[in-house]
């Protein structure tokens, strides 16, 4: 497994200042193999795609919520269920149980998954892209008998769940996920599906199919040059 550091402006990495390449002021992360340095598959979907932190601050202290405490109850929401998924695929979710009682609905999607027979054949698998230079990692390989499909790349988003409320379909979003799952699939070179699993506050879990697209190709090469500045300088 190689390893992951952050490049980000004026931060210490590896013993080394790194005052150069930042992306709109968006960190990169860049795994490292060997002598050789990947730059992370969200790292380029965040230079394609970017984010508008102002835009979301201003709306959440619109709605009276502190941007803040919606970015860190997401992301622990994100781990619990990540954990969840990875404990019933080792057999040890009735004891070594990660999810709070308040978030009782989103353990049963995670349940009632694994009963439209959705099963995990292996977790957090790690790919390297040499002829495009990027590396990443993602959430499962999982399989379904009933549907005969004997392999397939999933991708666990708990979207809108700080708020509690049903998910919407989000084309910009979905989106996003396309060219990250299909740069997954490109690097472990397999032509199989892609689905993304989405657990909801009511004990259901969405399972949305994604297309294969070949977007970020084009994107990678027309900013060939930043990457390697972002990759090369590491040691």
């Amino acid at each position: 497994m190689g390893e992951v550091v952050y490049l980000g402006f004026g931060s210490f990495i590896c013993g080394i200042h790194w005052v150069g390449y930042v992306v709109s002021d968006i960190p990169m992360r860049i795994y490292s193999k060997g002598k050789k340095n990947y730059i992370s598959v969200t790292s380029i979907i965040d230079m394609m795609y970017g984010f508008d932190n102002e835009g979301f601050e201003n709306w959440a202290l619109s709605q009276n919520i502190d941007p803040k405490w919606i970015t860190e109850h997401s992301a622990s929401l994100g781990t619990k269920y990540h954990e969840y998924f990875e404990n019933k695929f080792y057999g040890i979710s009735d004891w070594a149980d990660v999810v709070d009682d308040v978030d009782e609905g989103y353990r049963k999607a995670v349940d009632h998954l694994y009963g439209l027979g959705w099963e995990i054949v292996k977790s957090e698998q790690e790919v390297y892209c040499d002829e495009f230079g990027f590396a990443g990692r993602f959430d499962m390989l999982v399989k379904n008998d009933r549907l005969n499909i004997k392999k397939a790349i999933a991708d666990v988003k708990t979207w809108g769940a700080w708020s509690g409320k049903p998910f919407r379909r989000d084309l910009k979003k979905l989106k996003k996920v396309e060219d990250q799952l299909s740069m997954y699939r490109y690097a472990l070179g397999e032509e199989i599906p892609m689905y993304l699993f989405i657990p909801q506050k009511n004990g259901e879990c969405i399972v949305e199919g994604i297309a294969y697209v070949e977007r970020w190709k084009d994107f990678i090469k027309n900013n060939q040059k930043e990457i390697l500045d972002m990759t090369e300088g590491m040691v």
